[in-house]
């Protein structure tokens, strides 16, 4: 059992890791603006924030709240 919670933990840390470097790519790289940035930096942004809003729906889900 303990396993099966160290892999949830660890895979909320890795998620909250790539939130973190596709902020920093865009807001300290790219001035607030995706476009500013290499195209496999723009995918990985985008890759990212489209896994951040399905956790997200499936929070809303789970909950039985309606997503904004």
């Amino acid at each position: 059992m303990p396993e099966k919670r160290d892999l949830k933990r660890a895979s909320k840390y890795e998620m909250k890791e790539r939130l973190s470097q596709a902020r920093v790519l865009i807001f300290d790289g790219a001035g607030g603006r995706i476009m500013s940035l290499p195209r496999k930096l723009r995918l990985f942004v985008n890759r990212v924030s489209h896994e951040s809003y399905e956790r997200y729906l499936i929070k809303c889900r789970s909950l039985g709240t309606a997503p904004i």
